[in-house]
């Protein structure tokens, strides 16, 4: 939830580390207590062996050994649940269990068994850090309270042949909000980069508002759900709204609807 004059209400706010490539051109992600590199992973089909395997990078940045667990997992979206995972065999890596001392790290190698598609396949490999094995000491010490800590790393297969489009569809301007969806109608996943929405009134020279917030990844046939909530006092007035999404590289969806009733009205639009 923004707290702004115009606030945006996402469907779902992801509060872990499973947001890692918003932030766009970074190579690794530090959590509390280890990094990894990199925080995406691009995949060929096992048919071409030379992209086919990838290294996952972990580093301990504490000053205690720390142990982990590596999963794999498919991953889909749904329109009010963006991270949707289940257990598979079709990511290979090794190992599965690390530990490491204290500014140690090691590599993990990330293969896939899949066959070659016509659309994106999409997996997260996720790092999981392990509670420390008992001690003497650790056993005769007071109670400790442990935060340990996830990351989840996108995998992608890419298709034979990459196709990025999408479309903003579902608007609805009624009761003081407006809602609408943005679908991916690609065959591969993009970044909606920024959702903005713009209102007007009886002439289009000037907004009566303008917000704009991040968004994120939308998989392929997948589709986000967007609410935004309009005060009472410039509701009555809007006459039109225009929705814009930059994504892929430097592309653009644009959509218009006119509300003549203003968005006071249950029945607006």
């Amino acid at each position: 939830m923004f707290h702004l004059p115009v606030s945006w209400k996402f469907s779902t706010v992801l509060a872990s580390l499973l947001g890692l490539g918003l932030l766009g051109p970074i190579s690794s992600a530090v959590a509390s207590n280890f990094s990894v590199s990199p925080i995406q992973i691009y995949l060929s089909p096992k048919a071409d062996r030379s992209a086919s395997s990838k290294i996952l990078s972990i580093r301990n940045d504490s000053p205690q050994p720390l142990r982990f667990q590596v999963s794999a997992f498919t991953w889909s979206q749904t329109a009010t649940s963006p991270v949707q995972l289940e257990p598979t065999e079709d990511v290979v890596f090794f190992p599965n269990m690390l530990s490491l001392a204290p500014g140690e790290s090691r590599n993990v190698r990330i293969g896939i068994t899949a066959d070659p598609s016509e659309q994106e396949k999409t997996y997260r490999i996720v790092v999981e850090e392990l509670p420390p094995l008992k001690t003497a000491q650790a056993t005769n010490s007071a109670l400790q309270v442990q935060v340990l800590t996830k990351m989840s790393i996108p995998i992608f297969i890419q298709p034979t042949q990459s196709k990025i489009s999408g479309e903003i569809q579902a608007i609805q301007a009624q009761s003081g909000k407006i809602a609408f969806q943005v679908k991916n109608t690609g065959n591969t996943h993009f970044t909606a980069q920024q959702v903005r929405v713009k209102a007007f009134g009886a002439t289009l020279d000037k907004p009566i508002f303008d917000r704009s917030t991040a968004g994120w990844y939308i998989l392929s046939n997948s589709t986000r759900n967007f609410d935004l909530e309009v005060p009472k006092t410039d509701c009555a007035k809007v006459k039109a709204i225009t929705i814009e999404v930059e994504y892929g590289k430097n592309q653009r969806l644009t959509q218009n609807a006119q509300i003549p009733n203003g968005l006071c009205s249950a029945t607006s639009h």
